[in-house]
């Protein structure tokens, strides 16, 4: 997602799992409305995403 590896999504194999990595303590706005754009392109349902903060 990020060329600096600030942010990622991950996935397993399967598509059953998603999460939004940050190596800071919180994602921008608007890198986190990209990453939902992105896992809604893969499929996901994000409605049922749990914000872990």
């Amino acid at each position: 997602m990020s060329e600096d590896y600030k942010y990622a999504i991950v996935t397993s194999s399967s598509y059953k799992y998603l999460w939004f990595l940050s190596r800071e303590k919180s994602i921008p706005l608007d890198i986190y409305n990209e990453m939902i754009q992105k896992a809604k392109t893969l499929g996901f349902k994000t409605k049922n995403l749990i914000d872990g903060q």
